[in-house]
């Protein structure tokens, strides 16, 4: 007989592999669901760069007005 019998049981493994998987779905949905990660980046990425382009039109248009008004 065994004494002191160490090592992982099966029914150890299998909880193990579905909690595993159960934390991958969880991450999955989080990442790339409607309202998920990815598409609050992209939207902030497409907000970032219309405010800059309005930004360097405000310039633009603030500079041709100060060489306007200083000729």
């Amino acid at each position: 007989m065994l004494k002191g019998k160490n090592g992982i049981t099966l029914v150890a493994l299998v909880i193990t592999i579905v909690i595993i998987i159960i934390l991958a779905t969880i991450t999955i949905k989080t990442v790339f669901d409607d309202n998920g990660i990815v598409p609050y980046a992209e939207k902030a990425k497409i907000e970032t760069e219309t405010s800059a382009d309005k930004e360097a039109l405000q310039m633009l248009y603030a500079e041709l007005y100060l060489k306007r008004t200083w000729c």
